[in-house]
């Protein structure tokens, strides 16, 4: 199913459900550190806290993997000339929501610590 989710909006609710509980600390966070919020991005259900600096783009992506596990992953890039250069870092795929909901702070602290120190140096062409 390309870009988007196509079933009803029972099943819509109840998959957004989970992320609805860390939106009001996602605000917060992304608030304090002039990030902006994206809700359900190509109409999946995932929050990405977002911001530029230096000319980079810097995303911080949650999602879920089923019902009760956290997809936490980040990544920056820079489109210059028609193409993107970036850098990616291994997802975490191993969080259940219950422990990414009591370690918030620290995992988004870490994440976007990370991102914020990212050079144009380090970026890579995506293929």
């Amino acid at each position: 199913m390309p870009n988007g989710f196509y079933g009803s909006k029972e099943e819509w609710e109840r998959m957004v459900a989970p992320l609805r509980q860390l939106d009001s600390e996602l605000s917060s966070f992304a608030a304090a550190h002039a990030m902006e919020v994206d809700h359900n991005y190509h109409n999946m259900p995932n929050r990405m806290l977002k911001w530029t600096s230096g000319g980079i783009q810097r995303v911080i992506h949650i999602g879920l993997e089923g019902e009760s596990q956290i997809l936490f992953a980040i990544s920056a890039y820079q489109d210059v000339g028609g193409r993107r250069r970036g850098k990616r870092w291994q997802p975490r795929l191993d969080l259940s929501l219950a422990e990414f909901k009591n370690n918030l702070e620290p995992l988004l602290t870490d994440a976007y610590q990370t991102l914020a120190a990212v050079t144009t140096d380090e970026l890579e062409y995506w293929t």
